[in-house]
């Protein structure tokens, strides 16, 4: 797949929004000082449904959407006008330091009519100055909301960008760790599974990219980390086990410095025999599916509706587990990009 004259317009815009920038290592105190406020942890604290709607700028005749508690956790809902019976646990990215934004709320609305899901995006734990080293807290939280929409009798399938994607990742090995029952998909937009980048990424690439440089990067995860290793599976689930997982996409643009990661965690699940598709956008840059007006991002949701669109019967229920059917994907192809 190839970035779309739209996609390279996009590059504008993005520029624009000065996201690498805010993330040089100079800024660090700056960023610090901000998160210490709770503009981004405490941002929907007691805000309803309506305040939300204003918020985004949208409006919600039908009432599709809705601002839910689910396992103590105040959660984000989008229903879809036709339901096929699936249920998207949409874990939003923000270097486990920034909060739920438009873009995610544009994206789950269309993400939840297009491929007929529910979509579910929790408001969950994030890392600061004073909540620093609180990723085990995040990651039992999201947890305890994936287990309570298991009980609603819908296939799950586990969603997220960037480091949402990441913990969507670590999200499943512990339900496979505990012996839980399993996801029935999941769905990584770059996800960020090697913080300590023990995959090196050379000097071309790191200049190509429009957003994301690491210095900002280590000062953010080093917030939500803590004093845990980096390398530890419960940060970069890179280095975890993925004998079980169930059918997987992973997208990464190939002007982003998580495209050598990104590789190799597909290469890595498909050792292990799982179920994998990497598509690599050529030109393209950070989370791309999720700006929903361009055409490379509406290829990936006629994967994601593939995936989601499946007739529950195809999903069957072993002690409380759900297998998604094998050998219905797609193995990465490495000699090319996608």
């Amino acid at each position: 797949m190839d970035i779309s004259p739209e996609g390279e317009a996009y590059k504008g815009h993005i520029v624009e929004l000065g996201t690498k920038a805010t993330m040089a290592a100079e800024r660090l105190p700056e960023t610090v000082a901000y998160l210490d406020t709770g503009a981004e942890s405490d941002r929907f604290e007691g805000m309803t449904s309506n305040d939300a709607l204003r918020m985004f700028g949208a409006d919600d005749p039908e009432r599709l959407f809705s601002i839910t508690e689910v396992a103590g956790c105040r959660t984000f809902r989008f229903l879809p006008r036709t339901d096929r019976g699936h249920t998207v646990l949409y874990l939003h990215g923000g270097g486990h330091v920034f909060g739920y934004t438009q873009v995610y709320f544009e994206h789950n609305r269309a993400l939840a009519e297009e491929c007929s899901v529910t979509v579910v995006s929790p408001d969950f734990i994030l890392g600061s100055g004073r909540r620093r080293g609180i990723h085990r807290e995040t990651c039992e939280q999201v947890l305890s909301v994936y287990l309570e929409l298991v009980k609603e009798g819908r296939p799950v399938h586990l969603m997220g960008d960037s480091s949402g994607g990441a913990l969507a990742l670590i999200l499943w090995q512990m339900v496979r760790e505990r012996g839980l029952p399993s996801p029935a998909g999941l769905v990584l937009f770059s996800p960020y599974v090697d913080p300590g980048f023990s995959i090196p990424v050379d000097e071309d690439l790191a200049g190509r990219d429009i957003t994301l440089d690491r210095p900002g990067l280590d000062g953010c995860v080093g917030l939500w980390a803590g004093d845990t290793d980096l390398s530890d599976p419960g940060i970069s689930p890179i280095n975890g086990r993925f004998d079980g997982i169930p059918r997987t996409i992973v997208t990464v643009g190939t002007d982003e410095i998580f495209l050598p990661s990104n590789e190799e965690l597909a290469r890595r699940i498909d050792e292990a025999g799982g179920d994998v598709t990497l598509v690599r956008c050529v030109g393209s840059y950070h989370i791309f599916p999720v700006f929903t007006t361009l055409p490379e991002s509406r290829k990936v949701m006629e994967l994601v509706r593939d995936l989601c669109g499946r007739d529950r019967t195809e999903f069957q229920t072993v002690t409380g587990d759900m297998h998604p059917p094998s050998g219905t994907g797609r193995r990465p192809d490495r000699s090319r990009p996608r």
